[in-house]
């Protein structure tokens, strides 16, 4: 891997934890809330890149249809930032290991790339 492409990863790695604790934060305990943790301990315990991303794939697939995690409510903000706005962000960081490319426009659009 270049030295380009594993700076971003690294950085779109830094984040996805980052918003994965935020998301636990707002949660509480709960069913949602112990699909993440569950998902946080196993990118935490990974020690391949395909381990990686099946973990972080984990994500997505609480994402869509009925009863999803985007039906899913929370009033308020989460270290200012709103809840859609952080389950977004989540989801677009859930790509870091598939497709850096996608982690590397949600940086840029935070000024960190």
């Amino acid at each position: 891997m270049d030295d380009d492409r594993q700076r971003i990863v690294a950085e779109a790695e830094s984040k996805l934890f980052e918003k994965l604790s935020q998301m636990l934060e707002v949660l509480g305990d709960g069913n949602w809330s112990e699909h993440f943790r569950k998902v946080r301990e196993e990118l935490t315990n990974a020690k391949t890149w395909a381990q990686k991303n099946a973990a972080a794939a984990r994500i997505r697939l609480v994402y869509g249809g009925m009863g999803s995690f985007n039906d899913w409510h929370v009033d308020g903000n989460v270290d200012g930032m709103d809840f859609d706005d952080l389950r977004t962000e989540l989801y677009e960081l859930s790509w870091t290991y598939e497709r850096p490319e996608v982690a590397r426009a949600l940086l840029r659009k935070e000024g960190l790339a």
